[in-house]
């Protein structure tokens, strides 16, 4: 019995832990109005999983939400698959699923995909993010069912042990380009 024990207190203390931190991000447009996005994400390493649950508050005071789980499959190739529900500003509620890669060279991290609706439409992603001495600079694309693209690109330094403050220029699906400053605080 004792050595059962001791077996399974080795097999704990040399299991990678799970963990968890909580994700601020406040966008100031050059109108000074406000959005703010808080995710709570967890992580499990050991069965390569995790999950993602976000609130946005946008100036006009609507929220959407949106909530994920994924699973990062074993195959070399930082290949993974997860689902998404989201919650738009009307209330509307969404269920997608994803299949993706990650990858990461040097100091470049670049994540792309496929998001799948219920009905069947799908739409892609490439994120890349690059970060050298605290100075990061980024590239966030979407290309929607419809055609219609939304991209992200900004920059950013390192204020803190997972805390940035930068700029960044948005542009819609509609064409319309909006900039502004943001910060990102984890919490671990």
């Amino acid at each position: 019995m004792k050595i059962g024990i001791c077996t399974l207190a080795l097999g704990l203390l040399l299991a990678t832990p799970a963990w968890a931190e909580e994700v601020t991000r406040t966008f100031t447009g050059a109108n000074g109005k406000t959005t703010t996005s808080t995710s709570t994400i967890n992580r499990n390493p050991e069965n390569k999983s995790g999950d993602r649950s976000t609130i946005t508050t946008y100036p006009n005071g609507k929220t959407t939400s949106t909530n994920s789980t994924y699973k990062y499959n074993n195959n070399g190739n930082s290949t993974y698959n997860g689902t998404v529900t989201r919650t738009n500003r009307k209330g509307e509620t969404n269920n997608y699923s994803v299949d993706g890669q990650r990858t990461r060279t040097d100091s470049t991290v670049t994540k792309s995909g496929t998001v799948t609706g219920a009905n069947g439409n799908q739409g892609t992603y490439n994120n890349n993010r690059t970060c050298n001495s605290g100075e990061c600079t980024f590239n966030r694309n979407s290309t929607y069912p419809n055609g219609k693209t939304r991209e992200v690109n900004g920059t950013a330094t390192r204020t803190g042990k997972g805390s940035y403050s930068g700029n960044a220029t948005v542009t819609g699906r509609n064409g319309n380009v909006r900039s502004g400053s943001f910060t990102r605080t984890r919490i671990k």
